[in-house]
């Protein structure tokens, strides 16, 4: 009897549209403020320099609380409690105003290589070599 293998769903569903998303009016901007002479005034005035995406804050979803790590658990209470604070002081903002968080730390992170093991390192490649048939 010939073994079938399921398509996982992720890969029989189709991807969500720029159109079926909502549009995100909140946003999480990272950058540094500097002075600036407004050329109509002479002025010099503070200005926000951002990075080029920012970060739709209104849209965002709470992370889903998976697994039984007590540490893990509390790392994601503890994210979903800062969404949660975020969204709560943006709707105190008008539209076109925007606000300087302070408390909020930024984080470069580089996640380096997957560890892939070279195809002879691997034992459970090696107890599975030839045991693979096909049925007829």
């Amino acid at each position: 009897m010939a073994m079938q293998f399921a398509t996982p769903a992720a890969a029989t569903s189709a991807p969500v549209s720029r159109q079926d998303r909502p549009k995100a009016t909140v946003w999480l901007n990272i950058g540094i403020t500097v002075p600036m002479t407004n050329e109509t005034t002479g002025e010099v005035e503070d200005t926000f320099v951002s990075l080029p995406i920012g970060l739709p804050v209104d849209t965002m979803e709470a992370q889903e609380m998976k697994g039984n790590n007590p540490n893990w658990a509390n790392l994601v209470q503890a994210k979903n409690w800062l969404l949660n604070e975020l969204q709560t002081m943006s709707k105190g903002i008008k539209p076109g105003q925007s606000e300087l968080i302070e408390g909020l730390q930024i984080q470069i992170r580089h996640t380096g290589s997957a560890a892939v093991p070279a195809p002879g390192d691997n034992p459970l490649l090696a107890a599975m070599a030839g045991k693979l048939n096909v049925v007829k």
